[in-house]
């Protein structure tokens, strides 16, 4: 017999499965580093693309219960297809935008609002933008980091947007977060961990 871990582990990727399917949306697959559509320097610094599990949403976004989502914008930082975004949808947003400096994988994520069925996908946005250079708009923000890309970017991503994130209100919502001490440099406070699934909320 199967371990209860392992069991678990499948039924998760069942329920990945069936969200795909159910919304007739594209996720799956894993793009390595050096495959990736980009003629950015910091290419070399992204992390592979992969989507992110629905387990590891649903913990997060469980731990936002008093956040009033009509006041907040959503935006997924190196969102690659755009699952989290397709997620953030069954939440009040003002707003959901990814953005990702491969432009393929942003095609891919058009297309899945183009093609996806039964979300409301009204608000849900994606455009080639690269963490280095973008500066966000002076808006209260949840932003979702799948660990999208080193710390060097992060460091940069963040000097260009920390205070305004701060002044703002805003969350980080960390999955994979091997960069945490990037996060404590730029003086953001972690209000929420959970260690044994890499999961962090910061503010």
């Amino acid at each position: 017999m199967l371990p209860i871990n392992k069991i678990a582990s499948r039924l998760f990727d069942i329920e990945d499965y069936f969200f795909e399917r159910l919304h007739n949306l594209k996720f799956s697959g894993i793009v390595k580093c050096g495959k990736l559509s980009t003629n950015s320097i910091y290419k070399e610094y992204a992390t592979a693309y992969q989507p992110v599990p629905n387990t590891r949403l649903r913990l997060l976004f469980s731990q936002l219960k008093k956040i009033d989502f009509k006041k907040y914008h959503f935006i997924d930082a190196g969102c690659g297809k755009g699952k989290p975004c397709f997620y953030a949808s069954r939440f009040s947003f003002k707003s959901i935008k990814g953005f990702d400096f491969d432009n393929k994988l942003i095609d891919i994520a058009q297309k899945n609002i183009v093609n996806s069925r039964l979300i409301d996908t009204t608000k849900i946005s994606f455009e080639i933008n690269d963490a280095t250079t973008i500066t966000l708009e002076k808006k209260p923000y949840i932003i979702f980091l799948f660990n999208p890309f080193n710390g060097e970017v992060l460091d940069l991503f963040l000097k260009n947007n920390a205070e305004s994130i701060k002044a703002n209100n805003g969350y980080i919502l960390y999955s994979n977060d091997k960069q945490k001490e990037v996060l404590n440099n730029h003086k953001f406070t972690c209000i929420w961990s959970c260690p044994e699934r890499k999961l962090s909320i910061w503010k």
